[in-house]
């Protein structure tokens, strides 16, 4: 069974609290990330490309394929926390997309 940081979890429980934001999980997404509807933002010109789920949340993804770097695009992702990566871009949690899409 994968542990995540205590920090990941109340990030979970955060988001979910919040009106207006979807998260599922499957079971056979569980141990993997979670499911999330999101829109990408460029934070600065031609910095740092994130994904905001809410108004207060942003995820910054190490691996963000060049067709989704387009402002206001709107996604669904499935992310993994990476808590092993740190960043200069202003955002809440650096994440891997496990896949994406447009919505």
């Amino acid at each position: 069974m994968r542990r995540f940081p205590r920090a990941w979890l109340f990030l979970a429980a955060l988001t979910l609290s919040l009106p207006g934001c979807r998260i599922s999980v499957s079971p056979q997404q569980q141990g993997t990330g979670a499911t999330l509807d999101g829109v990408v933002e460029l934070v600065d010109p031609g910095s740092c490309w994130t994904i905001r789920v809410n108004p207060t949340v942003r995820y910054l993804p190490i691996n963000l394929p060049s067709q989704f770097r387009h402002d206001s695009m709107l996604v669904r992702i499935e992310i993994s926390p990476r808590d092993d990566i740190s960043t200069t871009c202003q955002v809440d949690h650096v994440v891997q997309l496990l896949s994406i899409q447009a919505r």
